[in-house]
């Protein structure tokens, strides 16, 4: 007769489902999760890879918590209930786990409603500069709940690396964190109409290019930049910035350092120069001193777009 299988250490055996079911994890998959997924936290005083916790809740272990900013809370035994949501890090003397934190459960939405699926590369209207932008959607928006239209699901709108040709592809960005400037709308930028015919003329070569029937990525990226450099360097930067600055903290400075270094180097990062690919590395912090304005230039970029996609979101706040 086989020996009996050991216990199911602390993997949960039951938990409920989104419809308030109670359901049951097979015993073997239990045990085939714990073996994947390493020691409990309280065998071998070592932290797993990964916790899942939520703000208020009581740790395994007293550990110190830095929050996915930067911030470090100390060392603590349970989690303030004030922390942020986010990818968080727990760290002891002898190990370290990625903490997932979140509110446990979403919310059921009130009532029904009904939306749109955009793809808003291809939402071009007649004041586009050969890609439909985050005017076009506050427009789509606006239009959509004038129908009774509660929500629009749209494409994703990461930010592609900076470089001489951009990544066709909206599902392959650079980051997942930041946006991408194909979508801003030129004319909504603070400080562009101090441009004048200089604008009119990036506008006019942008909005030619609706007329063709595919998406010219890279040159609506050279026209945009073009105009935003020129408002960069016409115009002070709007009170908004610093507040955006505060709020994302350093992984903000490092997507525009990140940005500053593509343009000069291309894509693909392995191919820059070696020190260059340490982001922490004294070569990056000396690169960074020496093209400040342009790393300052792209964090006010991405201030741009999340000003921009809040005001596009407006129409249809009243149904969220």
């Amino acid at each position: 007769m086989p020996p009996a299988s050991p216990p199911s250490r602390w993997v949960q055996a039951t938990y409920r489902d989104a419809w308030g079911r109670q359901q049951r994890v097979p015993r073997d998959v239990r045990e085939r999760l714990e073996e994947l997924i390493g020691p409990k936290p309280t065998e071998g005083g070592r932290l797993p890879a990964v916790i899942v916790a939520g703000p208020g809740q009581a740790l395994t272990h007293r550990a110190e918590l830095v929050l996915e900013d930067g911030t470090e809370l100390g060392r603590l035994d349970r989690l303030p209930r004030d922390v942020p949501f986010g990818y968080h890090q727990l760290r002891t003397g002898r190990s370290e786990a990625l903490l997932v934190c979140g509110p446990g459960r979403c919310p059921p939405p009130r009532g029904h409603s009904w939306g749109w699926a955009v793809q808003l590369y291809a939402a071009r209207s007649r004041a586009s500069w050969g890609i439909g932008d985050l005017a076009d959607l506050r427009d789509l928006a606006r239009w959509s709940a004038g129908l009774g239209a509660g929500f629009l699901v749209v494409n994703p709108l990461n930010a592609e690396t900076p470089a001489h040709r951009i990544q066709p592809s909206p599902y392959f960005p650079s980051s997942r964190r930041f946006h991408s400037p194909l979508y801003l709308r030129m004319e909504d930028v603070p400080g562009a109409g101090a441009l004048g015919d200089r604008l009119e003329r990036l506008a006019a070569a942008g909005r030619a290019l609706n007329g063709g029937s595919r998406i010219d990525r890279d040159a609506v990226f050279r026209l945009k930049m073009d105009a935003l450099e020129a408002i960069w360097e016409t115009s002070p930067p709007t009170p908004g910035l610093a507040a955006f600055r505060a709020a994302h903290g350093s992984v903000l400075r490092e997507w525009a350092t990140f940005a500053a270094i593509a343009e000069r180097h291309g894509a693909g990062w392995s191919r820059w120069p070696g020190e260059l690919r340490r982001p922490a590395g004294a070569a990056v912090a000396r690169f960074a001193a020496a093209h400040a304005d342009r790393i300052a230039f792209h964090e006010w970029v991405q201030w741009l777009i999340d000003d921009q996609l809040r005001r596009a979101a407006e129409p249809l706040q009243p149904f969220a």
